[in-house]
């Protein structure tokens, strides 16, 4: 549904098929990762690959800031039926609270 999604670190995010009635229950999703900034270099995480049915869900979580790709493929019986990416921006940064907790004052007794 979008070509980039901006993200905070350590958040999770769950990509899906949204039009699944358009491929066979025997298609099968690949989903690729493509980690390409220089934290993702240093720690050797260049990428992974998962094989999923069309009706799954991915989770990823958010590790390494930077730029990266979420590569979708759909395969049925070996043939290409469907592709798509999604650029995936992390900012090097945890999300901020957004109600913090409150300062415990001792009221006596």
């Amino acid at each position: 549904m979008t070509d980039e999604v901006r993200v905070f670190r350590d958040e999770e995010l769950y990509f899906s098929i949204d039009n699944k009635t358009d491929y066979s229950e025997t298609a099968e999703v690949h989903w690729i990762v493509r980690n390409q900034d220089a934290e993702a270099k240093r720690v050797n995480d260049l990428g992974h690959t998962s094989v999923l049915s069309v009706s799954d869900e991915r989770y990823e979580g958010c590790s390494y800031g930077g730029t990266h790709y979420m590569e979708c493929l759909v395969l049925e019986n070996n043939k290409i039926k469907g592709m798509g990416v999604v650029k995936v921006r992390i900012t090097g940064f945890s999300r901020p609270l957004r109600n913090p907790p409150k300062k415990k004052y001792y009221k006596g007794r």
